[in-house]
């Protein structure tokens, strides 16, 4: 029984290695889409949904990359980024005012 709670354990924290690696990488195409101006809906949107598969780390992990790209995507598309933020909100029951402080 041991070793099966302990295979588990280990197993979760393989992967939430792996989704912190994986953000590292949304990240770094975070910064990419903003440095080169993407405005492209498709590339936006599978970004957010990204973000939103990381569900092995804690909110806290995601949420200032989350709304970075909030913040970016309002300048040119308000609805898409209404969208996204309220699936957020309610995907990981957070408080909408705390997170828009987070970007401005």
């Amino acid at each position: 029984m041991n070793d099966n709670i302990n295979n588990i354990k280990n197993l979760v924290l393989n992967i939430k290695n792996i989704n912190e690696d994986y953000l590292k990488k949304i990240n770094k195409a975070i910064d990419n889409i903003i440095e080169y101006k993407c405005t492209d809906e498709i590339i936006i949107s599978q970004t957010f949904d990204m973000l939103l598969s990381l569900v092995f780390l804690d909110v806290s992990d995601i949420e200032y990359s989350y709304y970075k790209l909030i913040h970016y995507t309002k300048l040119f598309d308000k609805g898409l980024s209404d969208d996204y933020e309220k699936i957020f909100i309610d995907q990981f029951n957070v408080d909408d005012k705390d997170c828009k402080k987070l970007v401005k």
